[in-house]
Formats: C-alpha cells, sequence, structure tokens
C-alpha cells in the first residue's frame, strides 16, 4: 500500500505543478525517502529514492534549458539575475540532498 502510495504522489506532482515545483518536490520526496530507509532499516525505500532522484536531475536540466534558452547575450533587454533567483535555489537544494546522500552513509 505504501508503494502505490509513494508511486501515485510522483506521478502526481508533475500533473499538479509546473517548473521547478516539481524538482524541488521529487528531490524532497528522494531526500525523505533515502532518509526513511535509513533510519528504519528499508533498503526498499532506499533504492526507490535513486530512481526519483534521476527523475528530479532530468527536471532540474528542463529548468535550466527552460531558463537559459531564452538568454541571448547581444540582447541588452535579456538578462538573467546569477544568484538570486529560483533555478539557483533549485540547484543549491538539489547539490544539498546530494550530500544529504553522501554524509548519511
Amino acid at each position: 500500500m505504501a508503494g502505490l502510495f509513494l508511486i501515485f504522489i510522483t506521478i502526481a506532482i508533475p500533473v499538479q505543478l509546473d517548473g521547478n515545483w516539481v524538482t524541488l518536490l521529487w528531490t524532497g520526496e528522494a531526500a525523505l525517502l533515502f532518509w526513511i530507509g535509513r533510519t528504519n532499516d528499508v533498503p526498499m525505500y532506499e533504492r526507490l529514492s535513486f530512481p526519483l532522484m534521476a527523475l528530479a536531475f532530468l527536471s532540474l536540466l528542463s529548468d535550466w534549458t527552460s531558463l537559459y534558452d531564452v538568454y541571448q547575450s547581444n540582447i541588452i533587454t535579456t538578462t538573467v539575475t546569477p544568484f538570486i533567483n529560483i533555478n539557483f535555489l533549485t540547484s543549491v537544494l538539489f547539490i544539498g540532498a546530494f550530500f544529504f546522500y553522501y554524509t548519511d552513509q
């Protein structure tokens, strides 16, 4: 039953939300599954977190292409804020989840 719930939530996230929210929620769900798998000694949850992190990475790549495809350096009106934007925050949280994976081993 828990597996069906996790699959439903994973599929429902991109249906209900879009953009960086999908990446953030998939990253959070993967980190939560990894943590539950480690603390409760349930290796199935830990193994389920790895494909979910791969989905989050693909979503992050999609977020990057949607932002940086519209940027053109020869046009002055197209600017990108380098640090204080949602894509930077999403990337930092994604890297933080990988750091959590690394330090919890």
